[in-house]
């Protein structure tokens, strides 16, 4: 028998031979007019929505036997963004995609790593993996890794903003800190009306000397134990007032060369997924769309 890691190797790259193979594959997905063939299998295992929308409709598949399964995931360009800034917290939106990132975003599914460092196309594959579109935690988490060391100071305020629709928690936290080294003025004119409750509680662990991705869970949560923050030195101001301050204004500071390590390894985790993993469901109520063949299903988190 093979030692263990080979077996891991073998598999892996066996995964990667399905990617798009329409000899194996039991379902296509469309985006646009690009047709993608893939396998219910592979996505049940590594996908969170996939996950629900096959146990729901199993019956379905069961009773069909091996009829070929047709699902549009195109875009809705009716209620899309196109730039991170036009993100204002808006109950139902996307963030535009098209067919190659969808295909990059499946490619990874199958095993094969993000090549892009682009900033742009990275929070796009952030919002595919995101549990507001398909669940995908492994590609959020490297999507996160990449952004907090080429994110753009400038758009610190737009980038906030976007990492906690996305559940970017390391971004997040870098983009806080950047704002507490700044110091009370860039502070009190420019950071505190951004700045929720979570925000709040992070900054005040800043404060006292602490890293907040050591809690960040914990935080996000609602189970920290905010003692410590009440001992903490920085006057607590009030999130309401906080929210109200008119000054708009942006300010510019210089940009860092920050260059990744080469070394950073994609894992192969996500194509040896656990069938029962337990995923977390979406928080906000939004509604996919699924073309079923002829049929068109609403699905939303009561799955």
């Amino acid at each position: 028998m093979p030692p263990k890691h080979q077996i891991y190797t073998d598999r892996a790259e066996f995964v990667r031979s399905l990617f798009n193979d329409s000899t194996t594959a039991n379902i296509l997905l469309k985006v646009d007019d690009f047709h993608i063939y893939a396998h219910t299998s592979i996505l049940y295992c590594v996908s969170g929505f996939f996950k629900k929308i096959f146990k729901l409709f199993a019956r379905k598949i069961n009773d069909e036997g091996n009829k070929f399964l047709f699902h549009d995931y195109s875009c809705n360009k009716e209620i899309a963004i196109n730039k991170l800034y036009e993100y204002k917290g808006q109950e139902k939106v996307e963030l535009l995609y098209d067919n190659i990132d969808f295909q990059n975003f499946i490619a990874f599914l199958y095993g094969y790593p993000i090549e892009t460092r682009d900033q742009d196309q990275l929070f796009v594959l952030a919002y595919l993996a995101s549990n507001h579109k398909f669940d995908v935690p492994e590609l959020v988490n490297f999507c996160d890794n990449v952004l907090y060391e080429i994110w753009n100071k400038q758009q610190w305020h737009v980038i906030l903003r976007v990492s906690k629709w996305l559940g970017l928690k390391k971004l997040r936290c870098r983009v806080l800190k950047y704002v507490y080294d700044q110091g009370e003025l860039m502070f009190r004119r420019h950071a505190k009306k951004d700045l929720d409750e979570k925000d709040w509680q992070i900054m005040f662990v800043l404060t006292n000397g602490k890293d907040p991705l050591l809690i960040i869970d914990n935080i996000l949560n609602g189970t920290y134990n905010e003692k410590s923050i009440e001992s903490s030195d920085v006057d607590i101001v009030d999130i309401s007032e906080a929210n109200h301050d008119s000054n708009d204004d942006m300010m510019l500071v210089d940009d860092e060369n920050y260059s990744l390590d080469s070394d950073y390894d994609q894992s192969m985790e996500i194509v040896m997924a656990d069938y029962e993993k337990a995923y977390k469901k979406s928080k906000k109520d939004k509604s996919k769309h699924v073309h079923w063949g002829p049929e068109t299903y609403l699905i939303n988190d009561d799955i």
